[in-house]
Formats: C-alpha cells, sequence, structure tokens
C-alpha cells in the first residue's frame, strides 16, 4: 500500500490484537516492523491481564517502550473499556499520558462493546493536553458520531462509515 500510494494515506496497523497478551518485546518488534513497512501510526492494545491485576507500572512501561519505538509516528493505546473498571480507565488515562502516547482509544471492536458518552467523558476529565481522542466501536449513527466530535474526540473509529457518509443508521453494536 505505501508502495503504490505513499504519504497520500495514512497507513495504520495494529499490535497485540486482540488482548494485549503479546510480551513488550514481541510489541516492540511488531511496531519497528511495521514502520519499516510503510505504517505511519500504530495501535496498541494493552494488556488487559496487567491492567485487571492492578499493574499499572507495567503498562505504563509498555506504552512508553512502544512509543519510543515508533518515534515519530503516531501511537494509539486501545484500552477496550468494556472490560475495565471506572478506576481502572482512570489508571489507564495517566498511563497513556504519563507514556507519551498520542491517543487513547476506546475499543478494538473485538470486545462486548464500543465508545459510550461515558468513557469519553472521563478520558477528557483525566487525559493530558497532548493526548488525543479516538472513539471506536459502536458508532451506528450520523448522531453517534457528532456527539463523540462535539464531546472532544479527534477521530471515530466506525466499520459503518460508508453507511454515516450517506446518513444511515445501522444496527448492532
Amino acid at each position: 500500500i505505501h508502495d503504490t500510494y505513499g504519504e497520500k494515506i495514512n497507513i495504520c496497523t495494529v499490535v497485540g490484537f486482540p488482548l494485549g497478551y503479546s510480551t513488550t518485546k514481541a510489541k516492540v518488534a511488531e511496531t519497528v516492523q511495521a514502520i519499516e513497512d510503510g505504517a505511519s501510526e500504530v495501535d496498541m492494545v494493552i494488556n488487559i491481564a496487567d491492567v485487571k491485576n492492578g499493574d499499572f507500572d507495567k503498562v505504563t512501561e509498555e506504552i512508553r517502550s512502544l512509543k519510543q519505538a515508533a518515534g515519530d509516528k503516531i501511537l494509539k493505546v486501545i484500552i477496550e473499556t468494556c472490560y475495565l473498571t471506572e478506576e481502572e480507565k482512570i489508571a489507564m488515562c495517566k498511563a497513556v499520558t504519563e507514556a507519551g502516547a498520542d491517543y487513547i482509544k476506546t475499543s478494538t471492536g473485538f470486545g462486548t462493546g464500543g465508545a459510550t458518552m461515558e468513557d469519553i467523558l472521563l478520558f477528557k476529565k483525566f487525559i493530558g493536553p497532548h493526548v488525543k481522542m479516538k472513539a471506536a466501536g459502536g458508532v451506528k449513527s450520523v448522531e453517534d458520531m457528532e456527539a463523540f466530535l462535539e464531546a472532544g474526540c479527534d477521530r471515530i473509529g466506525t466499520s459503518s462509515a460508508i453507511s454515516l457518509i450517506k446518513g444511515q443508521s445501522v444496527k448492532g453494536y
């Protein structure tokens, strides 16, 4: 894709999909390879088990390692909000901010739920000023999309983009 389109499009890939259980070393290697292959953005999935075990320092260090590997490329951190408590979400806002990532993102689309307004408002309250927000998963109507953008999201992730552009709502999460 990069050879065909060059800088005309942003190429993004995901590392650690779906639940972040790859080692940090593997995620760093995937990140480096993706960038060498032309990716301009990397989405990383946090290790859900580390978060559930309260090992927030480990998660922060992993994010920091991937941001260092990504360099000036965009790093989005997917925290899979549907599996986390409010306290864990707040801790992840702090981890993403402290580690220097560019975005916090709600969902991979693999989990049991996607973006909610409550999560976006929580992010807005607890992320640092350099961190952007991406609402992903469950954005099924133009009204949803507009509400997330008005709440401060910088990007929307949806598998229904064509339908939304046409002004059509879709069913499902």
